[in-house]
């Protein structure tokens, strides 16, 4: 069950698809960590929003660092400017984000979903998505505050039910205890 967004939660229709995390250079570039599957979508739609601002996206690119990319945004055109966007979110309106092709979502997506077992009763709630590099694991928080971690495979994810936000899953010997 693969996300195209592998990050975030939505707020007001914006949904988290980055992170800035330092200036890079004099002339306002900052490196960022995105949680867009496919970058160069950020490109293409051309704008982000950062705090309160929204701001054209100038130009990406690779950083030096595996998993990071540097970015220059319209209206950061030095080095002070790009430092008071440390630690910025870097957000796109939802309905700018790729549509997911049949049975793939956005992680954002299934964020509170209900987790039921295939005897209907509750497991818990989607609080959170790990990726491990083999598949996504599904924080599933349950009632008396513990967690389960439940791998997002087809041997245990069975249905996902995006109408009723649910998720219902058969469990691997071992996986609930």
């Amino acid at each position: 069950m693969p996300a195209l967004v592998t990050s975030g939660h939505e707020e007001d229709g914006l949904v988290i698809v980055g992170r800035v995390r330092r200036a890079v250079g004099l002339t306002g570039e900052v490196e960022a960590e995105l949680y867009l599957r496919d970058v160069d979508h950020l490109l293409a739609t051309g704008e982000v929003t950062v705090g309160d601002k929204t701001r054209l996206v100038r130009s990406l690119r690779p950083g030096k660092t595996n998993g990071l990319y540097v970015l220059r945004l319209a209206g950061c055109g030095d080095r002070p400017a790009a430092e008071e966007l440390n630690g910025a979110d870097l957000k796109m309106a939802r309905t700018d984000l790729p549509p997911a092709p049949e049975s793939r979502y956005h992680q954002f997506e299934l964020v509170g979903f209900s987790v039921t077992l295939p005897n209907g009763s509750c497991l818990g709630e989607v609080s959170g998505i790990m990726e491990t590099g083999a598949n996504d694991v599904y924080a599933v928080r349950r009632d008396d505050g513990t967690e389960v971690l439940i791998p997002a495979i087809k041997d245990v994810i069975t249905r996902i039910d995006t109408a009723g936000r649910v998720i219902t899953i058969e469990p691997m010997p071992g996986l609930l205890d």
